[in-house]
């Protein structure tokens, strides 16, 4: 058995996004969520939020539709809890994406994240794009597969 470090956790945590993606989108989302933990040293949907528009901004592709709804919205000046707010109500609260899921395991390598809290974590950060509690619930189970160790 091969016994990796937290560092080797991570870049095979991002690599596997990478193989997955075809186009991009997906793990470019995530790798905002790895800068924004790297280079905050702790979880921030508010940082994570405007890497995420910036990166709107810059041209992004492969959001899927409500996540680029409220990215559209975001840009234009709406804070993104109210514009996730808003897409979930125009879209009748059918905003139970997958991009939250294929975006949040980063949070799971982050140590300064307990175990425990990793979940209403994943929620938070799905909840940036995507109103409805199954993108919250998906990217929580996310979360919680990554973070188990190879021991358990």
């Amino acid at each position: 058995m091969i016994v990796q470090g937290i560092e080797d956790r991570v870049i095979g945590v991002l690599l596997g996004l990478a193989a997955g993606d075809r186009i991009g989108g997906p793990v470019r989302m995530a790798l905002a969520v790895a800068e924004s933990l790297r280079d905050r040293g702790t979880f921030d949907p508010k940082d994570i939020g405007a890497r995420y528009i910036e990166w709107w901004r810059q041209g992004a592709f492969d959001t899927g539709p409500t996540a680029g709804r409220v990215l559209e919205l975001g840009a234009s000046g709406m804070a993104l809890d109210d514009a996730s707010i808003q897409v979930d109500a125009m879209e009748g609260g059918l905003t139970a994406g997958c991009n939250p899921a294929h975006r949040s395991a980063p949070l799971a390598m982050l140590a300064a994240i307990e175990d425990s809290r990793l979940p209403h974590a994943a929620k938070a950060e799905a909840r940036l794009t995507h109103r409805h509690a199954l993108a919250g619930d998906a990217a929580a189970a996310v979360v919680v597969l990554k973070g188990v160790s190879p021991s358990n």
